[in-house]
This record gives C-alpha cells, sequence and structure tokens, in this order.
C-alpha cells in the first residue's frame, strides 16, 4: 500500500515539473552499518548505470564514507578497485610498530607489537578509543588529496552532507564545509573502538549513527524531490548471541539509541533498498566481495521501481549514464603541486614538534601516487617521534589552473606523554632431517613498559620482561639532553638479571638432555644518538655477572650428575648501529637497511671479540613482486657456554636444512630471493623463494658433546679463534601471512650436504 501510495505521488511531482517547467533533484542516502556499508557502492554502481543522475548525497559513518568518494567524482569502479588494492583492515588496525622513546634496534628487539595499552598519569589509555586513528585517516587523506580544500561542500562535484554529533552537547552535527576527508573521518569515529575526531573549530565528533543512521531529513532539507536510500543498519534488535564482541555490543548500542527515529527516515525515503547484510560482523572488510554481491542482489528487487523514476526524469532532463570504463571526475585532476607546507596544531598543546624539516623535500613536487606513498610513510613516523595521536594532510590550492598550493599538516594530541605497555610474541616449530634433531619447539614472549616525561621532562623508563628458556627482565632509564631538528642524544643507564638456559649444554633440544640452572646480572651506561629517524647508534658499556651451572658425568651413565660452579665475570664495550630506509617487516618491497653490533668482552682475564653485520636490499620489481639482496656475518671468538657467545643457524631466514640451536662462532650467509604478493586472500599473502650461499666454523657446542666418564659435557675447540671450514649452497621457499598481529611464515629447505628442514613461525 505504501508502495503505491508513494508511486502516485512521484507521478503527481512529475506533472507539477512538467507544469512548472522544473527537473526533479536526485538525492542518494547512505546509512551506516561498518563493513555491511560496502554493499551500498554495488548498488550506486547500478543506479548510475541506469543514467539516473545524482544531485546530492549525504550519508552517515560508512555511508559518509562512501558518499564522500562519490561527492568528490570518484566512480564505482575506482572505489572498489581502490578498497581492494589497498587493504582497509591494514588501516583500520594501524599500530605503531616503533614507540620507544630510544632509537630502533633491529639486533636486539623482536618486531611487531601484537597489543599495546597507553598509560597516563589520569588512568589507562593514551586515546579514548582501542584503535588508532592515524591509520584510517592517512587512508582518507592519501584518497582526497586532490579534493579542492576547504570548502562549502556545496561546491563539490556532488553536493555532500556527513552526519556526526558532537560529544560535548550530544547534538547532532551536520558536517556541510571544511576538509572532506575531515568529515569522513568524523562521521565514522565508532565509540570506543575509535578515538572521537578534532575538528579545527574545537568540535569533538563521535559516529554519527548515535543520533542519525539515514540522514534522509538532510536531503529533503536539502530541496530533494527524489530520496534513494540505502539502509544496511540493523532492522531487529540483536539477541545475546550478538553480545560476545565489542564491536557487536557497540552496534547494539546505536541500534538502541537510532531505533526510534528509524521508521520516519525510512518513510521519508521514495525507494528503499535494503540489503541483506545482517550476517555480516561491523568489522569483516574482508568480506567485501561477499557483501558487494548483496548489494546486487537487493537492485534487482528494486530494478524496475528505479527504472520507471528513470524514465521519468528522462523526460525532463537529461540522463547521466556510467558503466566501468568511464573517468571519472576525481582522476581528471592534476596532481597536487605543493608550493609551502602549514603546520596547524589543532589541539592547541602549544608544544614545540620535531622533525617538521623533513617534509621540506615536497615543496616543488607534485604529489603523485609514489609520493603519497612515502609522504605517509613520513607522517606515521612523524606521530611517533612527537608523541601525537594523530596527524592528517590536506592541500589547499591557491592556483586553481595548475592545481598548486599548500600542503596543512594538522596534529591532533590527547597528551604531551607517550607510555605504553606493549606485548611482542615470536614462535618457532619445525622438523630438520638432521638425526641429533629430529623436532624442535621455541616460544618467547616480551612484555615492553614504556614510560616517558612522567618521572620528570626528558625522561624514559624501559622495562623488559622476556619470557623463554632463558627468562631475562631489564630496565632502562634515559634522559634526553640533546635534541637538535631530527638530532637527538640520550644518556641512559641499564641493569637487569636472567635465569634459565644460558648454556648451549643446557638447551633442550640436545639429545641427551640434563637438567641446569643458570643465573646472570648485569648493570650498564651508555648513549644512544640518533642522528635522523633512519639512523641510530649506541654505546654501551656493561658489566655482566653470571653463574653457570655446569654439569659433567662421573661415569659412563647419565644417571648420576655432578655440578661445577664457574663464575663469569664479563665487561662488554658494545658499540651498535641501525640504518633503516625501508618498511620494518620481513615482507619489505623496497628499501635497504644496515644494522649491527661490535663488541669487546674481558672475560675472567681473557680477552674475546663478538662481531655481528646484517644488511638487506629490497628492489621492487612491480606492485606485487619483488628481489631481496642480503647478507650476514657473524664472528665470535668467545669459548665459554653462554648462547650470546654464539650464533643459531636455524630456523626459516637462516641456513636451509638446519635446526634451531645449530649453534657456532663463525658464519656468513648471501641470500637472494624472489618475492610476490598475493592479493586475492582474506589476508596479504606473499610467496617466496630463493637460495642462500652460507659458510660457518665447524665447532658446534651442541654436536661436540662427548659423553665419557672424564669430559666436560662441552668439549673446547681446538683454537680460541673459529675459522670457516663448512660452506654450502642451499634452496628455501615458502608462504607468509602479513597479519595486523603478526606474521605468519610456513617453508623450508634444503641444502647440498643432504639436509632438509619445514618451520613454522610466528613473529
Amino acid at each position: 500500500m505504501k508502495k503505491k501510495l508513494k508511486a502516485i505521488i512521484l507521478v503527481l511531482f512529475f506533472s507539477l515539473a512538467s507544469l512548472n517547467a522544473t527537473y526533479p533533484k536526485v538525492a542518494l542516502v547512505l546509512s551506516g552499518g561498518g563493513a555491511k556499508g560496502f554493499a551500498q557502492i554495488a548498488v550506486v554502481e547500478e543506479i548510475r548505470k541506469l543514467g539516473i543522475p545524482i544531485d546530492f548525497i549525504s550519508g552517515t559513518s560508512m555511508g559518509g564514507l562512501i558518499g564522500g568518494y562519490y561527492a568528490l567524482g570518484y566512480t564505482s569502479s575506482d572505489i572498489k578497485e581502490m578498497i581492494n588494492q589497498e587493504p582497509l583492515m591494514d588501516y583500520l588496525l594501524y599500530n605503531e610498530n616503533n614507540t620507544s622513546s630510544f632509537p630502533p634496534s633491529l639486533f636486539k628487539d623482536p618486531d611487531g607489537i601484537k597489543l599495546s595499552i597507553g598509560l597516563n598519569s589520569k588512568g589507562i589509555g593514551t586515546t579514548p578509543g582501542l584503535l588508532n586513528s592515524q591509520g584510517i585517516l592517512s587512508y582518507l587523506n592519501k584518497t582526497t588529496i586532490k579534493s579542492p580544500g576547504e570548502v562549502d561542500f556545496d561546491d563539490l562535484y556532488i553536493p555532500f552532507r556527513a552526519i556526526s554529533i558532537d560529544v560535548s552537547s550530544g547534538n547532532e552535527k551536520v558536517l556541510d564545509s571544511g576538509y572532506i576527508s575531515d568529515a569522513m573521518r568524523a562521521t565514522m569515529s565508532l565509540p570506543i573502538i575509535f578515538p572521537p575526531y578534532l575538528l579545527k573549530d574545537g568540535t569533538y565528533c563521535m559516529d554519527g549513527g548515535l543520533v542519525n543512521n539515514l540522514p534522509t531529513q538532510e536531503a529533503k532539507d536539502w530541496g530533494a524531490d527524489i530520496i534513494i536510500s540505502v539502509d544496511v543498519s540493523s532492522e531487529d534488535l540483536k539477541n545475546s548471541e550478538d553480545f560476545s564482541t565489542l564491536s557487536g555490543i557497540v552496534i547494539q548500542t546505536i541500534n538502541l539509541t537510532t531505533f526510534g527515529n528509524r521508521a520516519e527516515s525510512q518513510e521519508i525515503s521514495d525507494v528503499l533498498i535494503k540489503p541483506d547484510v545482517s550476517s555480516y560482523m561491523v568489522l569483516e572488510v574482508a568480506k567485501f566481495d561477499e557483501i558487494l554481491e548483496k548489494g546486487y542482489e537487493a537492485f534487482e528487487e528494486h530494478k524496475e521501481e528505479l527504472i520507471k523514476i528513470r524514465n521519468e526524469i528522462a523526460k525532463y532532463r537529461k540522463l547521466e549514464f556510467e558503466s566501468d570504463d568511464t573517468e571519472s571526475y576525481y582522476k581528471q585532476i592534476k596532481d597536487p603541486l605543493i608550493t609551502e607546507i602549514k603546520f596547524v596544531d589543532i589541539s592547541n598543546n602549544n608544544q614545540n614538534y620535531a622533525y617538521t624539516n623533513r617534509f621540506d623535500k615536497y615543496i616543488g613536487l607534485r604529489l603523485t601516487q609514489n609520493l603519497l606513498d612515502q609522504l605517509d610513510e613520513d607522517i606515521q613516523s612523524f606521530t611517533i617521534l612527537n608523541n601525537v595521536s594523530s596527524v592528517s594532510y590536506n592541500f589547499n590550492p591557491t592556483d586553481s589552473k595548475n592545481n598548486s598550493g599548500v600542503l596543512e599538516i594538522g596534529l591532533r594530541s590527547w597528551q604531551t606523554s607517550s607510555s605504553k605497555i606493549d606485548l611482542l610474541g615470536l614462535a618457532k616449530l619445525g622438523f630438520s632431517s638432521n638425526d641429533l634433531n629430529m623436532a624442535w619447539f621455541y616460544l618467547s614472549f616480551d612484555i615492553h613498559t614504556q614510560l616517558k616525561d612522567m618521572l620528570a621532562d626528558k625522561m624514559a623508563v624501559d622495562l623488559k620482561l622476556n619470557i623463554s628458556e632463558n627468562t631475562k627482565v631489564n630496565a632502562k632509564v634515559g634522559y634526553q639532553f640533546y635534541t637538535e631538528s631530527d638530532k637527538e642524544l640520550t644518556l641512559f643507564t641499564q641493569f637487569g638479571g636472567s635465569f634459565g638456559s644460558l648454556s648451549p649444554a643446557n638447551n633442550k633440544y640436545v639429545k641427551y638432555y640434563l637438567p641446569s640452572f643458570s643465573i646472570g646480572f648485569d648493570v650498564g651506561v651508555g648513549l644512544d644518538y640518533r642522528m635522523s629517524n633512519k639512523f641510530s647508534t649506541e654505546f654501551l658499556a656493561n658489566y655482566n655477572l653470571i653463574y653457570l651451572a655446569r654439569p659433567t658425568l662421573l661415569c659412563n651413565t647419565i644417571s648420576k650428575v655432578s655440578f661445577e660452579t664457574p663464575i663469569l665475570n664479563i665487561v662488554n664495550l658494545d658499540l651498535s648501529f641501525a640504518y633503516l630506509n625501508m618498511e620494518d617487516s620481513f615482507f619489505a618491497t623496497k628499501g635497504y637497511a644496515v644494522d649491527g653490533i661490535n663488541s669487546i668482552k674481558f672475560t675472567n682475564g681473557s680477552f674475546n671479540i663478538f662481531s655481528f653485520t646484517e644488511a638487506t636490499y629490497n628492489l621492487e620489481l612491480s606492485e606485487v613482486d619483488s628481489l631481496k639482496l642480503s647478507g650476514s656475518f657473524g664472528f665470535s671468538t668467545a669459548n665459554y657456554q653462554l648462547t650470546s657467545s654464539y650464533f643459531d643457524l636455524g630456523g626459516y631466514n637462516m641456513v636451509p636444512g638446519s635446526y634451531f640451536g645449530f649453534y657456532t662462532r663463525e658464519y656468513f650467509l648471501l641470500n637472494l630471493s624472489y618475492q610476490k604478493y598475493i592479493l586475492e586472500f582474506f589476508e596479504p599473502l606473499y610467496f617466496q623463494v630463493g637460495v642462500k650461499f652460507y659458510g660457518y666454523d665447524d665447532y658446534n657446542p651442541i654436536e661436540n658433546i662427548v659423553l665419557t666418564s672424564t669430559s666436560n659435557m662441552l668439549s673446547s675447540p681446538d683454537s680460541i679463534y673459529p675459522s670457516i671450514t663448512d660452506i654450502g649452497l642451499g634452496f628455501y621457499g615458502g608462504v607468509g601471512f602479513k597479519t595486523n598481529w603478526g606474521d605468519i611464515l610456513f617453508g623450508g629447505g634444503f641444502s647440498i650436504n643432504g639436509n632438509f628442514n619445514i618451520v613454522l613461525e610466528f613473529v
């Protein structure tokens, strides 16, 4: 009955339009619903293929994001391609990989923070949201950089409105001017999940779905004659089975809030399209194609109704057809030419921000896609180094003909300190054909607490707990007494303790395992010098006191064991460095890195040297293919039984065919590998194959176990100075997933000496 009544009203309207010589204006209204909103792209695509012109767009949350892209002149094909090429989940769940106030140490710390909890003097949480907003903000800034700057949204390619809520007053806020990326970000600030978004007028905004999830009234107020709505929100209140996740309860809160005005909003619509997406969760962005298909199905149900409207519109105005090969208005705009860079502290913290001069290199350049990727990396590093919650970047043209103008960088901070608790993990499982060690497993967890500017200005405290076979506790206190541009000099002291299997003789992978126990303490002082964001060096003078339980055999059986108790006094003088000009990931496709550590050790009066250097270069062949060249070299003259005296050649990244715990005192490893990035899977999937040329010292502290009545568990090497005697060639291959919780690697290799291994790693 309602459909017939609306049809009669439309007929009357078209009749009046004919008498008044006016043409009907069409509005598109898109609701919120998280990932469910992808179905709206399919609906709009088919509507535009029918030729129905769109004169106005209003949207909430995901509807505001999708509607904003159409308002800028994107086509449906553009939007689908963009979401497929740029995995949205990577941006939604973006997390800082290096938030330490100390320079990065590639050779010391595990990669990849798996869980990060913020701290400040007012409570837990440096931002009022579980997810960092920088990722999605960078996504929006990159994809809207050609927008006409701060404008009235009526002057966009298609007039646009986005709905948000003022956190302070609780009132609906209609976003109708400013930067469109700000409006798109503000309308989708899902409470608890994302922090509220701060606009330049001082308003903190949250998800518009809390007050108006289907903004049809805004379309009516604008003067639309025909309103086509696409609603992907939940029609019915959920049951208790749907409350098992945080996002589920947040969506239910929105449902309860908007349930009363939903019927009124739907009633205003002339055509209401409701894709069946109730079975999908709000963050299931990986199911893009499935959700898109639901949109096509929903369109088919209303196709005849829309064709009738299209035919009536055609009597009064020209239709606007879009096809898969239609060139979008947005892509026709010249890439912005940067003539000036302006920093705006939107939070008004009156804070002095460091490293601003790193952006001077963009002046005089056009922001091509490749340059935008580089700008995005610099922006994300800038947020970490300056302890700000998010940084936006937008373009304001001053010369429209040449599309040149000002790059405005907006800074938003919740507080000046950046203190966190980070959880890191490493797990390795493998099988090797070597007789000594058929199968092995290793598990390690790190809890890393960082306190900065809480105890005193410019003072930072790092507390680390590593739980593995050798459990370590370490505290590092640093004072940053020199800062200039992107240079920092930090004086620090550190101290800690360790216990567990410090010695290879105690390693559980030994075929004849004997239980034992070791304990150690260390204290040191050093200097960190960050010469730039990419290069840092560290000098450390450290003293170790280690009690090593060392088993020996009294007879030919292993039933009787006695222990020596040698105490090792070790003085270390370490010089380490790291230069990182690539993605901080095992799957990097471009860039290069060099890192190393050189140490002079005085142990119980003897002089020892420890040195390690690694270099990597990634050559990008295409968007999905790359070549990796890498080499590493290690040299150690230490002959005491600490695992830190040796190099472990086991695992996916080391010698093919070897096992975890395959120790040596000297080695070199050269690697050439090919990597392909496959986009079709639920997580980014990488495929790798490669060849490795290697050599190592033949002294292995585990393989040299001699079970006699008089010998120690570990035989001594013939010479204190190692020499490479075993040289070989190996081949390996594997696949890996880069997830938001770490990298998953599965692969294996074989060497020409006949050994092979299979490895599963989670980093």
